[in-house]
């Protein structure tokens, strides 16, 4: 109930194409209010959790060797909306 906690959404799925399965999804921390600690700490996570499995998979994935660091992108604050939210 607190707007200082934010969303979090993860989903997990089992695809299975000729023979070959594999499991993809995504999960997702949407802040009210962003707190740079919790963006690292979010992708440090998944990151050990993806690590765990494949040390190379995020690596190969992104082309990059960053580590744990979030993407510019997610840190920037969001502009905001001239709208009702």
């Amino acid at each position: 109930k607190s707007p200082m906690v934010p969303t979090f959404r993860a989903d997990v799925r089992r695809f299975t194409v000729a023979g070959t399965s594999w499991f993809g999804g995504g999960a997702d921390l949407t802040p009210y209010y962003l707190f740079e600690e919790d963006a690292r700490d979010f992708h440090a996570h998944w990151r050990s959790v993806c690590d765990a499995h494949d040390p190379t998979v995020l690596t190969e994935a992104s082309g990059s060797t960053a580590g744990t660091e979030p993407r510019k992108e997610e840190t920037e604050p969001k502009k905001k909306s001239s709208g009702f939210l």
